[in-house]
């Protein structure tokens, strides 16, 4: 076996892996908390942006829940679980978009009760200043989290040594090689 040359970790160098670790894992979870809040929050707004232009009212997150507790259909009540939703292609019957009046589309609004959204489209919610000021934070707060990962392997060749340096590079690098993590990610 590989490992049958090497000698066995001293209880020092245990006892360093085991604080290297606890280090990433106390400052990593605080960052990626941090990281998670900030997408939640650059989510929210987006949504709320696009609801304010389509003139719907922002209600609460859970409006018929008791806060948390997702209950489930009963058996008795009718789920459509795959549904498929088919146009009529009759063209003799429904006028092209060219033959209908601006009379004929107010008419239409008026009928459906849904006023037409104008697209907002991507460019503009990346001219946001709120929206870039949060994106730059998270791009902060990811390179906090890489640089902590790249010294957490930094402190474990040199806690593990010369001997094993090669077996740490090859399973870490190997593990995001074979698709089991991802680059960069511990």
């Amino acid at each position: 076996s590989i490992a049958s040359g090497l000698t066995p970790l001293t209880p020092g160098e245990k006892t360093d892996l085991i604080r290297v670790e606890k280090e990433l894992l106390t400052v990593g979870s605080k960052l990626v908390s941090e990281m998670t809040a900030l997408q939640r929050k650059m989510t929210d707004v987006v949504i709320k942006d696009e609801m304010k232009a389509m003139s719907v009212d922002i209600g609460e997150i859970d409006a018929e829940g008791d806060g948390g507790v997702y209950e489930p259909a009963k058996d008795d009540e009718g789920i459509i679980v795959d549904a498929v939703i088919e146009e009529k292609n009759d063209a003799a019957a429904e006028p092209s978009a060219d033959e209908i009046t601006d009379d004929e589309k107010s008419d239409e609004t008026k009928k459906s009760g849904k006023a037409k959204v104008k697209k907002s489209g991507l460019k503009s919610m990346l001219k946001s200043r709120t929206l870039n000021s949060d994106l730059k934070e998270l791009s902060e707060l990811n390179t906090e989290l890489t640089k902590l990962e790249l010294a957490f392997v930094r402190s474990i060749i040199e806690i593990l040594g010369p001997e094993r340096a090669n077996g740490v590079r090859a399973a870490i690098l190997g593990n995001e090689a074979g698709g089991a993590a991802a680059a960069g990610t511990l």
